[in-house]
């Protein structure tokens, strides 16, 4: 077996491999080539960063990362780790970590990022021994939108994005969005996605960023005066409506924030939780 980084393999080879690896996922992943392409320009793959375990030339495991510089300070994110059914249960996952944190230390990379369902106490238990450690709890939430809530508060409605370029999110955001769902996030694929802002007098007090494909909110955004009156779910009601969404879903909504108690509220499905597990180099 070889490993080596991803610079030279084509996003088909990939592709056909993580399809191989998560057929059998206890999440049901739908990852048709244009999706994975996708996700990878959303989260910021980076090649040099990202792994493959190669046997006989062929792609038999594979860590893909995203990087990202944020305040000063190099990140880089799981955004797939994964093994060929074939090949699992034989320590490949462990020859893939420990050859990621060579590379982490090499490149001077400061935290590297993963999230894995809370359940997988295999996966746990092989990141903990490597070093990664719990951050938080981050859970998961859909609705069928039977009924939806007019915008009856009154505020004025934009389109422009704009009106978000070089904001603070946690004015709005009752938690640190996770990797996928930041608004770099959101600027790297920005064509795939609806936006929705909601002022008062002028000023921007609320925001919703939803897949128009795909129904799956990115952001909902609420400055913290007006949280708790039903802007939430007006917000997500608009943007699904936009989009002709009747089903929406809501990833990684960190634990006993604000936005995990109105979804709650309303009644949102909350179907899989997931832990983000942090590796900071000493």
């Amino acid at each position: 077996m070889k490993v080596q980084t991803l610079i030279d393999t084509s996003i088909e080879i990939i592709h056909a491999a993580f399809i191989d690896a998560f057929s059998e996922y206890e999440v049901k992943i739908d990852m048709p080539l244009e999706k994975l392409e996708e996700m990878l320009l959303t989260r910021d793959y980076d090649p040099s960063l990202s792994l493959g375990c190669f046997e006989k030339g062929a792609l038999i495991g594979f860590v893909l990362s995203g990087y990202r510089e944020i305040e000063r300070s190099m990140y880089g994110y799981d955004t797939g780790t994964g093994v060929i059914k074939a090949y699992q249960n034989r320590h490949i996952g462990s020859l893939l970590i420990e050859r990621l944190l060579e590379v982490i230390k090499k490149r001077r990379i400061e935290h590297y990022v993963l999230e894995v369902i809370e359940n997988n106490d295999p996966a746990i238990k092989l990141y903990e021994k490597y070093g990664f450690v719990i951050k938080r709890r981050l859970r998961c939430y859909r609705k069928d939108l039977e009924t939806r809530q007019n915008n009856t508060i009154g505020y004025t409605k934009t389109g422009d994005a704009s009106v978000i370029e070089g904001i603070e999110e946690d004015t709005y955001i009752s938690f640190r969005p996770s990797w996928q769902n930041s608004l770099r996030a959101y600027r790297n694929n920005q064509d795939k996605y609806y936006f929705e802002g909601y002022e008062d007098e002028g000023r921007l007090i609320g925001y919703g960023i939803i897949h128009k494909e795909r129904g799956d909110i990115l952001q909902v955004g609420v400055e913290k005066g007006y949280r708790g009156i039903g802007i939430e779910e007006m917000i997500i009601s608009d943007i699904a409506r936009a989009v002709k969404k009747e089903r929406v879903t809501l990833l990684n909504i960190e634990d006993k924030s604000n936005l995990q108690k109105e979804l709650e509220k309303n009644g949102y499905d909350n179907y899989v939780n997931q832990y983000e597990m942090w590796y900071s180099n000493p």
